[in-house]
């Protein structure tokens, strides 16, 4: 297991296996403070085809 941490926008690199078909990646995101949001975390695959995918994080904290 390969563990990376970048700031948002950052470039990582992952090397896929020939002929491998799938890929975990994990987001780790921090949020902090009351309240609540929705965000969309992206993701751009820029080799050896372009393609982006995308999943919606929600965060709702209350008075702590």
């Amino acid at each position: 297991m390969c563990r990376r941490h970048a700031a948002p926008g950052s470039l990582l690199t992952e090397r896929v296996g020939r002929g491998q078909r799938t890929v975990l990646l994990t987001l780790k995101w921090t949020f902090s403070g009351v309240g609540a949001t929705k965000e969309t975390a992206t993701v751009n695959i820029i080799e050896p085809s372009p393609v982006q995918a995308g999943a919606e994080v929600s965060y709702r904290c209350r008075r702590g």
